[in-house]
């Protein structure tokens, strides 16, 4: 990395990954006191410090919402409902996303079932372009082995337990290409404003408190104004005379300083052995020990800490909520960028123990001294091997600009002056493509702007051909690429994840471009043929991104139909894993990975989608979620054995 790019002053708001840092405080400082409020609680009561909204991409959007659910919670009314349905999906998708806690403990597992199973009487989207539909579906071992009419299931497979879905849609599991789950750190934040500059003394009185009401091990965070950052006295040894118990992590206003008391150091893995220049700086003691102040380099290094807070009990708690709540929905496989490191991460989802697919893709950060690089994909296998064949380690993600609502997308705005935020030189992009071929490891690069979708093509023009396509190469997001770059794109055989939810902002849009703007492509995408898959990047629903995508109220022109929709969330996500040949389609050979819906997808207006569930949730030939209840709904075939779904 270049010393100029080095120096770069990374861009603002919108999300983790491209957070001010004042923000980024600001907004747990607001969410915080929202949430007790909401609740009742007491400061000096643990509760999570983050939701899982302010790890996404649209957290500088959602969180105005996110207030609103709470604000109206402590008064005690009913949300107001909005003057359009998209506002109310919205406001409903949020208002599910914060019910996810890290203190739900999950299901129990339901009860394996080996033999064989036919799902049938239901409307079969395949997602198979030479046979569509089918009214039933047969599984064994994990696999799909025909579809059909429900006659010839029946009679093809007569000893299999069957479940009559009663007309209902089937769909192959969805797949969320493109998800920021980080598990919520649990603790107690100070009720220490950095705005009105807490003195050293108001602050340790308050951690004794914390300390009187919770149990050891209970984080401790909370925030620092001008006179405890300057304070460089204010160190581990002070915090640990009133805190030796307790974690305590203390963030400047500016989010450049911390400090940490011993515990917290600790439970961070942050030792004498920290490198003094890796994206920011640590202060030692005369005898060369870290003495708990740390000054960034990098801003995301303060939120990766706030990510690695959570313990891996805690975390495995939010995996297993997470699941639950993908299960419902009927999405069977993630693919996410969490600011949890990997490792770490991992170690999370092994422990929870669920039956979700759960891809995690490598999410660097940058130091000083360049970009971080990735462990071997070997390394990474190994590391994922404990999840039994459900957790993933792969790919590697670049993030190239920022977002168009803080005007950092690289790309012109009409009438302002600027042109965004580049965040790496074209030297580095073919950096990344490099490295992409020689570690043989799926490269993703986020980029929004015109001018930041130019920089890839321009750098895939200069490489040599590495048959991108079969590496899968992709782009997240491309709002502002042009339909030249589209069809350079198409070409270099590179696909695109887009985020149907944010053609909901429709008044940022309209701020930023104008009324008439050709920004967030999406029907252009698939007339030009490139591949598609589609991430939540924001509130689960799949449903609402699904509405989002048949609307486009951004750009009615570029919306599309349902079908178009549901095979990019499925058979278009699962190519974006490499995984086109085994996930995605109900078709002999692949996965029995599917969902049975509460509603025709394809039979309903537009504007009741996001109130889809999962009545049935199919992982790898289990049923792992049963929602239909005592509706006897399942019959045996002639000669068959009847059963329960969920046995």
């Amino acid at each position: 990395m270049t010393s100029a790019a080095a120096a770069r002053t990374p861009h603002p708001d919108t999300c983790s990954c491209h957070a001010d840092p004042e923000r980024f405080v600001a907004m747990v400082a607001e969410f915080d006191r929202a949430r007790r409020a909401a609740a009742g609680l007491h400061w000096t009561e643990p509760a999570p410090i983050t939701h899982p909204l302010q790890w996404s991409c649209s957290a500088q959007l959602s969180h105005p919402v996110v207030l609103q659910v709470f604000d109206e919670a402590a008064a005690g009314s009913a949300v107001d409902t909005p003057a359009d349905a998209v506002t109310a999906a919205v406001a409903g998708a949020v208002s599910a996303d914060l019910g996810r806690s890290p203190a739900t403990a999950g299901r129990p597992r339901p009860e394996r079932f080996d033999g064989t199973t036919v799902i049938s009487g239901g409307r079969v989207f395949t997602g198979d372009g030479d046979a569509p539909w089918a009214e039933a579906v047969a599984f064994e071992g994990g696999r799909i082995v025909a579809v059909g009419t429900t006659s010839a299931m029946h009679a093809q497979f007569p000893g299999a337990r069957v479940v009559d879905v009663g007309g209902r849609l089937v769909v192959p599991g969805l797949n969320d290409a493109h998800m920021h789950h980080t598990p919520d750190p649990a603790g107690v934040r100070l009720p220490t404003d950095a705005e009105v500059d807490p003195t050293r003394e108001a602050l340790l009185a308050a951690i004794g408190q914390a300390v009187a009401a919770t149990p050891p091990g209970t984080w401790l965070f909370g925030t620092m104004g001008m006179s405890l950052i300057t304070d460089e006295s204010l160190d581990r040894t002070v915090l640990d005379r009133t805190a030796p118990d307790h974690p305590v992590i203390l963030l400047g206003m500016t989010n450049h300083t911390n400090v940490l008391n011993s515990a917290a150091l600790t439970r961070l893995g942050i030792d004498a052995t920290e490198p003094v220049e890796l994206g920011g700086s640590l202060e030692r003691d005369a005898g060369g020990r870290p003495n708990g102040r740390i000054h960034e380099y990098a801003q995301w290094r303060p939120q990766r800490t706030f990510a690695a807070m959570a313990t891996t009990e805690e975390g495995a708690a939010s995996v297993r909520a997470l699941s639950d709540e993908c299960l419902r929905y009927g999405v069977t496989t993630i693919q996410n960028m969490s600011w949890t490191p990997p490792l770490r991460y991992l170690e999370m989802a092994a422990a929870a123990d669920v039956p979700l697919r759960i891809r995690v893709i490598d999410f660097p950060a940058t130091g000083a001294g360049g970009r971080f690089p990735t462990p071997p994909l070997s390394d990474r296998a190994a590391a994922a091997a404990p999840g039994a064949g459900r957790l993933e380690w792969s790919g590697r993600k670049w993030i190239l600009d920022g977002t168009p609502v803080e005007a950092a997308a690289w790309m012109d705005y009409p009438g302002r002056e600027g042109r965004g935020v580049q965040n790496f030189p074209a030297t580095e992009v073919d950096g990344m493509l490099a490295d992409s071929v020689s570690d043989t490891d799926q490269l993703l690069l986020h980029a929004i702007g015109t001018d930041a979708v130019e920089i890839v093509v321009d750098a895939l023009d200069r490489s040599p051909d590495a048959g991108w396509g079969d590496r899968h190469l992709r782009i997240e997001h491309a709002d502002g690429a042009t339909p030249e770059q589209i069809a350079r794109l198409r070409g270099h055989g590179a696909m695109i994840v887009q985020n149907p939810c944010h053609f909901l902002l429709t008044d940022m849009y309209t701020l930023r471009f104008g009324a008439e703007h050709g920004y967030s492509s999406f029907r252009s995408l698939f007339d030009a043929g490139i591949g598609v898959g589609i991430g939540s990047d924001g509130p689960l629903n799949p449903y609402l991104g699904m509405l989002a995508a048949v609307l486009h109220p951004t750009r009615p022109a570029e919306s599309v139909d349902v079908a178009t929709v549901l095979a990019a969330y499925t058979a278009g996500s699962a190519t974006a894993e490499g995984a086109e040949n085994e996930k995605g389609r109900l078709s002999p050979g692949y996965v029995a990975d599917l969902a049975v819906l509460s509603q025709d997808l394809f039979a309903i207006a537009p504007e009741l989608l996001p109130a889809t569930r999962s009545v049935l949730t199919v992982i790898e030939g289990q049923i792992e979620w049963d929602a239909l209840g005592d509706e006897a709904l399942r019959s045996p075939a002639a000669g068959g054995q009847a059963g329960t779904a969920g046995t």
